[in-house]
């Protein structure tokens, strides 16, 4: 265990890891057991790293840095971050390269490894594709994006080459 302080900052380094959290992330001193343990067979790249509880709140984010395993190279930029409380109930927090260490923020404690998102965003139209007269006639056409994992960051619609202005509805 250890003690973590609003007012002192703290790094813990792991053999394959490191969380990164920032003087101010806590609101109130409190002890956090940490852990880096094997993934295989689970489909990450990486060990498994434990920090802290979930439930404990955090004021400012803190830097996980994961070295990958096996990640080949033509998987290298579809790599991201998970925080897991299931190993079924994944949430992205992205990533960034730093030499051969992927880092993300997160402003939860709890369980974190590396995965790779390989699966398209899926655009689903929400009107009768068939165009029939009720269509043809319609002012607007509506589609649903989707992605299971990582997100959608941004959206381009073009119709014949040219752009469309095109408005999102959360």
């Amino acid at each position: 265990e250890m003690l973590i302080s609003p007012f002192n900052g703290a790094a813990i380094h792991k053999l394959h890891s490191r969380i990164i959290i920032p003087k101010s992330a806590v609101y109130d001193s409190v002890y956090i057991q940490s852990a880096e343990r094997g993934s295989n067979g689970m489909g990450f790249f990486s060990n498994i790293i434990s920090a802290g509880d979930h439930t404990i709140p955090l004021h400012a984010p803190l830097i996980i840095v994961i070295e990958p395993f096996r990640l080949p190279d033509s998987l290298h930029d579809k790599a991201i971050i998970v925080r897991f409380d299931k190993v079924d109930n994944y949430t992205s927090l992205g990533g960034e390269w730093v030499d051969s260490l992927l880092t993300a923020s997160s402003r939860r404690f709890g369980n974190f490894a590396e995965v790779v998102d390989t699966i398209a965003p899926a655009i689903t139209a929400l009107f009768d594709t068939a165009f029939s007269d009720t269509t043809a006639k319609s002012d607007t056409l509506t589609f649903k994006i989707s992605d299971d994992l990582s997100g959608i960051q941004t959206y381009r619609a073009t119709l014949n080459g040219k752009w469309l202005l095109m408005e999102y509805d959360a």
